[in-house]
């Protein structure tokens, strides 16, 4: 298994924006399959945000995450985001996601950025092992969530 960019397999921003859509796609009101598959086509960047990397298992990928410029609407101010962070159910307890979050952490580094933010409902523990600390805790798209930041 290796991590590398979306850009250097566009052929799979389908399948990154269908996993996206069927595990998230219900909290955000209007968006479509579509609308995704358009958005990761912005994603074919290896040393500029928007990114997205993946988990890749010879030819057949296993996991996404991305580095975004915004994730929540409430925090605009806060950027970039670590976000759309996904490992097939199959592939979970791996150490896939650690990998997918380190290399958001690493191009990060090289691109300067200071701080990472991300948020979720269900993954502190996750994160938290990896470093991250909430800094608030809060109501989101109707979630109790935690917003989590990683100084770099």
């Amino acid at each position: 298994m290796k991590i590398t960019y979306l850009a250097n397999h566009p052929e799979h921003v389908s399948t990154v924006a269908k996993w996206i859509f069927d595990e998230w796609g219900h909290e955000s009101p209007g968006t479509t399959l579509e609308s995704l598959e358009e958005r990761f086509l912005s994603h074919l960047n290896r040393t500029a945000i928007p990114l997205t990397f993946l988990a890749m298992d010879e030819d057949r990928p296993l996991g996404t995450v991305s580095l975004v410029a915004h994730d929540m609407v409430d925090h605009q101010e806060l950027s970039p985001w670590l976000s759309a962070m996904y490992v097939l159910p199959e592939h979970r307890g791996q150490g896939i996601g650690t990998k997918l979050v380190k290399s958001v952490e690493l191009i990060s580094a090289h691109l300067e950025v200071e701080q990472l933010f991300l948020f979720t409902p269900d993954c502190e523990a996750f994160y938290t092992r990896l470093n991250w600390t909430v800094q608030e805790r809060t109501e989101y798209r109707e979630k109790d969530i935690a917003l989590m930041v990683k100084e770099i």
